[in-house]
């Protein structure tokens, strides 16, 4: 199993690395909800860099937010101050975070509606992922692992920022293959949404066996 073997030694270095940058914070005396407050800049940064079409910077924001929202909560474990605000607080970011290259693509692409639309859309699917995720939990019903979540949609877009400067003859826009990724966002974050729903009609509502003993069709 070379595979397994790789893939465990490539996991034991990167939670090496976590290992060390939390250490370093935690010696530095930074808190947990210092570090999910800081993660606010990047994303409005973001905003602003996507907006000018500067998608190099912007998507270099985009993963100092994550890496940001990755080490938070190791280091409220590393520090044991782990609260119930400070998970309120991290949701309620990411949910921004989310949103701010969005925003950002809607202004950017205004003298173009059909294109805004698609980028205020993608937003919109992928607060609808972490809205089901979310109220699921709240009704105490567990999800098995769903797939467009943040680091899915935050990856996808950050590549499209990244290929910005690659043509598309068959859209007239700035920036197409960036808004063909955005596209992708929006439509596989909605797929997974109302698959989402779909498993969670299952868990709450089995089918329930008929008189010869077969499960509903």
């Amino acid at each position: 199993m070379k595979t397994d073997a790789f893939w465990q030694a490539t996991r034991g270095r990167f939670d090496g690395i976590v290992n060390v940058a939390v250490d370093w914070l935690a010696a530095k005396g930074v808190r947990p909800n210092s570090l999910t407050w800081f993660s606010l800049l990047p994303a409005i940064a973001s905003i602003v860099a996507a907006a000018r079409g500067d998608f190099v910077l912007a998507a270099a924001m985009m993963a100092l937010g994550g890496v940001c929202d990755f080490l938070d909560g190791p280091l409220a474990r590393r520090a044991n101050q782990t609260t119930t605000f400070g998970a309120l607080l991290d949701s309620t970011l990411d949910r921004f975070a989310d949103a701010a290259p969005m925003l950002g693509l809607v202004y950017f692409y205004a003298h173009y509606p059909w294109a805004a639309f698609i980028a205020a859309t993608a937003a919109f699917s992928g607060y609808t992922v972490s809205y089901v995720r979310a109220r699921a939990e709240g009704l105490s019903i567990a999800l098995p692992w769903m797939w467009m979540r943040r680091t899915e949609r935050l990856l996808i877009t950050g590549a499209g920022f990244l290929l910005a400067w690659i043509p598309a003859p068959f859209l007239t826009v700035p920036a197409p293959m960036t808004l063909l990724f955005v596209l992708s966002v929006g439509i596989l974050a909605l797929t997974a949404a109302f698959h989402a729903l779909f498993v969670a009609e299952g868990l709450i509502d089995p089918p329930t066996p008929n008189k010869t003993g077969q499960g509903e069709r």
